[in-house]
């Protein structure tokens, strides 16, 4: 089974409501199917306190196809924003580039049926 982020975790915060999947796929940098392998706390440029989840890449749906994905994310917002891993879970990430790497937070899970963005990602090939 294929989780979206975070099992609907954003329905506690503020988020933008795309009209299409279109629309949601163009604020996005990177899309992948992947399955969580690890993670580490780290400090951003600032010294906040964020987490890097590693994953091991099944489909590469937008930007650059690897193996393996580290995607930042704030733990202190798990609740009401930040998005929950857990190690073996296999999820649907939306990532943006950001100066301190590819960030992702349950605002950015997608909105949308798999199938919708594989049908974007087929059109760019």
């Amino acid at each position: 089974m294929i989780a979206a982020l975070s099992g609907g975790t954003a329905l506690a915060c503020s988020c933008v409501r795309y009209h299409s999947a279109e629309e949601q796929w163009a604020t996005t940098d990177v899309a992948f199917v992947g399955t969580v392998v690890g993670q580490e706390q780290y400090k951003d440029a600032s010294g906040a306190r964020l987490m890097r989840t590693r994953f091991r890449v099944a489909r590469t749906l937008k930007g650059q196809a690897l193996a393996v994905r580290a995607i930042g994310h704030d733990p202190d917002r798990v609740g009401s924003c930040g998005p929950s891993f857990k190690n073996g879970q296999t999820v649907v990430v939306f990532a943006r580039n950001t100066p301190d790497g590819l960030m992702t937070s349950s605002c950015s899970e997608p909105q949308y049926p798999l199938a919708e963005f594989e049908r974007l990602a087929a059109r760019r090939k």
